[in-house]
C-alpha cells in the first residue's frame, strides 16, 4: 500500500476512537511487503511473495490503557475493533499510565521504493551462488532461505502526531551438510542487496559442516568457550530483552535494582541503535511517537540504562528512550562493541577450549537469576593449543548468562549483522571468548 493508503487508515481509525470518552489514542498502521525464497538439496524449491496490512489500536483514560491488533482493515472491522478496544479499557484497573506527547508534529520518512520483480531475481542468483560455495568447500547437501521485507509505518495520535516510516531489510541463511549428520550455518542480514555476500556465507557453512564430520563426544564439565556470531547474537539478545524496563518491574530480568552497577566484564560494551542506516530495526520514531535514538545500555560492563516508553519512564522517574512498544519497551538494534582479536587469535587465547558455532533452544530456569540452557547445534569443535583437533557433539550450555557476561575474555575486531529464527532483533555482534562456561551433555 502507498503511504497516502496507510494514512487514510490511520485517520480513519483514529476518527473512530475519537467518538469515544477517551483522553489518549494512538494508531499504528503497518504495511509488510514480504518475498521468500526457500532452497533444498542443492536447488530452490519455491519462492513466494505476499503482502500484511495490520491495525493496533491503543486507547487511554484515567490510569488506564487498552490495546488490541487486527488484520482485517476493512470499514466494518475498525468500527468492531474500536467499540471492542474501549469496552477493555472500561474494564481495567488504573494504574500506571503516562499520557501521550501533547506536542503536534509531522514525522516524514523516506519511502523507499523496492522492486519486488527484481528482488526475486537476484534472490535466485544469491541462492545459487551460496550452493556453488558450499558444495565446492565440500558440502554434499545445502539448504537455506533467503527472505526480503519491505516495512511501511504509520503513527497518528490524538496528541498531533503524524509520522511515517519505511525499511528494507534481507537475510540470508545457509545450512550445509557433510557425510550424513554433519552440518554446518552461516547467516547474514542487511537492508541492502549488496551487503549480503552469498559466497561468504555459503563457503562458511560448507566449511564448518565438512570439518564437522566424525564428531566425539567430551566430558561434562567447566570449558573455555568461543562463541561464533549466531550464538552471540541470540545471547545478547537476551540481554537486552532483560534491559527492557518492563521486564525489570515485572519480575523476568536479572538486571533489577543493577543501574550504575558493573553486571559484566569491562570488554563487553552494548547499545540499541533505533538510527542506525545499516540497520534492518531502525526506526524514525517509536509507537508512541518519541524519537528513537541511540542508547547506551551497557558501558564497559556497567549498566547505564534501562530501555523505556513513557510509562516506564514515568515509574523511574526518568525520560523515554524511544523504545515504545505501547506495553513492553523493546530494542530496535543491538550492537555489541567489537574488540582487538582475529578469529585466529582467539583460538589461541586459551589452551583449550569449545569452539560453538550456532544453538537452538535457548530456555530460562529463573529469568531472575538468568540460569539458563541452550542446545549447541551444528558444528562445534575442541581446540586445543590454537588448533582445530576434532568435531564434537551432543553438548548443551548449563550456565547464568549474568555470570557468562562477566567472564568474557577477548572479542574479535570483525563483527556480523544477524537476524534469523533465534535472533528476534537485528544485532551487530564480534566473536566472544568466555572463560568458565558450564558444559553439559544434550540429551536426545
Amino acid at each position: 500500500m502507498r503511504r497516502e493508503e496507510l494514512e487514510a487508515l490511520a485517520e480513519l481509525t483514529l476518527n473512530k476512537c475519537l467518538q469515544k470518552d477517551i483522553e489518549d489514542a494512538a494508531i499504528l498502521v503497518t504495511a509488510v511487503q514480504s518475498q521468500l525464497l526457500n532452497f533444498s538439496n542443492n536447488e530452490i524449491i519455491g519462492s513466494q511473495s505476499w503482502s500484511e496490512t495490520s491495525i493496533s489500536i491503543m486507547l487511554g483514560k484515567s490510569g488506564k490503557r487498552s490495546v488490541i491488533h487486527m488484520n482485517n482493515t476493512s470499514p466494518e472491522a475498525i468500527a468492531k475493533a474500536v467499540e471492542q478496544a474501549f469496552k477493555n479499557l472500561e474494564r481495567q484497573k488504573p494504574g500506571t499510565y503516562a499520557s501521550l506527547p501533547k506536542a503536534p508534529r509531522r514525522v516524514i520518512g523516506t519511502e523507499l521504493q523496492c522492486a519486488f520483480e527484481e528482488i526475486v531475481e537476484k534472490q535466485a542468483d544469491m541462492a545459487y551462488e551460496a550452493i556453488e560455495a558450499a558444495l565446492s568447500e565440500g558440502a554434499s547437501r545445502v539448504a537455506g532461505s533467503i527472505s526480503s521485507d519491505h516495512h511501511k509505518l504509520v503513527l497518528v495520535t490524538s496528541s498531533g502526531f503524524t509520522g511515517f516510516d519505511s525499511r528494507f531489510s534481507i537475510s540470508l541463511n545457509v545450512r550445509a551438510f557433510a557425510n550424513g549428520d554433519a552440518s554446518g550455518q552461516s547467516a547474514i542480514t542487511a537492508t541492502s542487496l549488496n551487503d549480503i555476500k552469498a559466497s561468504q556465507i555459503g563457503s562458511e557453512a560448507g566449511r564448518l559442516a565438512k570439518e564437522a564430520r566424525n564428531p566425539i563426544e567430551v566430558a561434562e564439565g567447566t570449558y573455555d568457550v568461543l562463541l561464533g556470531y549466531l550464538v552471540v547474537a541470540n545471547l545478547v539478545n537476551e540481554l537486552a530483552d532483560f534491559a527492557s524496563a518492563y521486564h525489570v518491574l515485572t519480575g523476568f530480568s536479572p538486571l533489577a535494582d543493577k543501574l550504575n552497577a558493573k553486571i559484566a566484564s569491562e570488554k563487553l560494551t552494548l547499545i540499541d541503535d533505533g538510527l542506525d542506516p545499516c540497520g534492518p530495526g531502525s526506526r524514525r520514531f517509536d509507537d508512541e511517537g518519541v524519537d528513537c535514538q541511540r542508547t547506551t545500555v551497557i558501558e564497559d560492563g556497567v549498566l547505564k540504562t534501562y530501555l523505556h516508553n513513557l510509562t516506564t519512564a514515568k515509574q523511574f522517574n526518568t525520560f523515554s528512550t524511544g523504545n515504545a512498544g505501547w506495553l513492553v519497551p523493546s530494542p530496535w538494534n543491538i550492537k555489541v562493541k567489537e574488540g582487538g582479536h582475529s578469529f585466529e587469535e582467539l583460538l589461541c587465547e586459551s589452551r583449550r577450549c569449545l569452539f560453538v558455532t550456532n544453538n537452538w533452544y535457548t530456555r530460562f530456569h529463573n529469568y531472575r537469576t538468568g540460569d539458563f540452557s541452550t542446545i549447541c547445534r551444528d558444528a562445534a569443535f575442541l581446540v586445543e593449543n590454537g588448533e582445530v583437533k576434532k568435531a564434537v557433539k551432543g553438548i548443551r550450555i548449563s550456565d547464568n548468562l549474568m555470570r557468562m557476561m562477566c567472564s568474557i575474555k577477548a572479542l574479535s575486531r570483525d563483527r556480523r549483522w544477524v537476524e534469523w529464527w533465534e535472533v528476534e532483533t537485528p544485532s551487530l555482534v564480534p566473536m566472544m571468548l568466555i572463560q568458565g562456561v558450564r558444559i553439559t551433555k544434550a540429551q536426545a
